[in-house]
C-alpha cells in the first residue's frame, strides 16, 4: 500500500475483513474516509468472496467466490406460441378444394387465421426484443458493479505481509471501534482486563 497502514488509516474504512483459515480479522485500510456508499459496496463485496491471509485486492477478478454467482434466465416467453404455428394454414389450404358455398367462409377463416399468426409472431417479436433489452442492461450493470469495485481497491488495502500466524497489530486495538479479541488467536473469548493488559503487547 501507498501509506504506513495506521489506525487512523483503519478508521478512515472501518470494516475488517476475516480469514477463512485462521479467523483472524484484518484490517482494511485508506488515506481518505469511505463515504457510506463505498462502505455499503465494500461490505457486500466482502461478503462474497474467501478472504485469506497474504491475499491482496489488486485483481478482484481472481478471487474465489463464496457464493456461486445466480445465472440469468434467459429463457423467452411465448416459445409455445411457435410450435402451434403453422398448422391452421395447412388446415385452410385443404379447405379450398371444398365447392359451393364454403369457398368464402373457408377463405375468411384463412385471412382470420393468417392475421392471428402475424399477431402471434408480432408479440413473440416483442418478448424477444425485452429479453435481449433485459440482459443487456443486466450485463451493463454488472460491468459497472465490477469497475466500481476494481476502483475501490485503488483506495482500499489489506497489510498483503500478515499470515496466519501473524498476531493482530496494534492498530486494531488502537483504533478502539473494534470487537475486544485475543491478539494472538483472534479469538472473542477474553475478558476486558486481559484484553486491556496486552493492548500493548503487540508490536506494529
Amino acid at each position: 500500500m501507498p501509506f504506513c497502514p495506521s489506525a487512523f488509516h483503519a478508521k478512515n474504512v472501518e470494516i475488517t475483513v476475516t480469514c477463512i483459515n485462521c479467523d483472524k480479522p484484518r484490517l482494511l485500510f485508506s488515506s481518505r474516509k469511505l463515504s457510506d456508499k463505498d462502505c455499503k459496496m465494500l461490505y457486500q463485496f466482502l461478503k462474497m468472496i474467501l478472504y485469506s491471509c497474504k491475499t491482496t485486492f489488486k485483481n478482484t477478478s481472481e478471487l474465489t467466490s463464496a457464493t456461486p454467482s445466480e445465472s440469468l434466465d434467459e429463457h423467452g416467453e411465448g416459445d409455445d406460441k411457435n410450435n402451434d404455428e403453422g398448422d391452421d394454414g395447412d388446415d385452410s389450404d385443404d379447405e379450398y378444394n371444398d365447392k359451393g358455398d364454403n369457398n368464402f367462409n373457408n377463405e375468411y377463416e384463412h385471412n382470420v387465421n393468417l392475421d392471428e399468426n402475424e399477431d402471434d409472431q408480432t408479440d413473440q417479436d416483442d418478448v424477444n426484443h425485452s429479453n435481449t433489452e433485459s440482459r443487456d442492461l443486466t450485463n451493463n450493470s454488472t460491468k459497472n458493479i465490477k469497475d466500481s469495485v476494481q476502483e475501490l481497491f485503488t483506495r482500499v488495502f489489506v497489510n498483503d505481509s500478515l499470515i496466519c500466524a501473524s498476531p493482530i497489530k496494534k492498530p486494531y486495538y488502537s483504533a478502539k471501534i473494534y470487537p475486544i479479541i485475543c491478539y494472538l488467536c483472534g479469538s472473542p473469548s477474553v475478558s476486558n482486563e486481559k484484553a486491556a493488559s496486552r493492548n500493548m503487547r503487540p508490536n506494529g
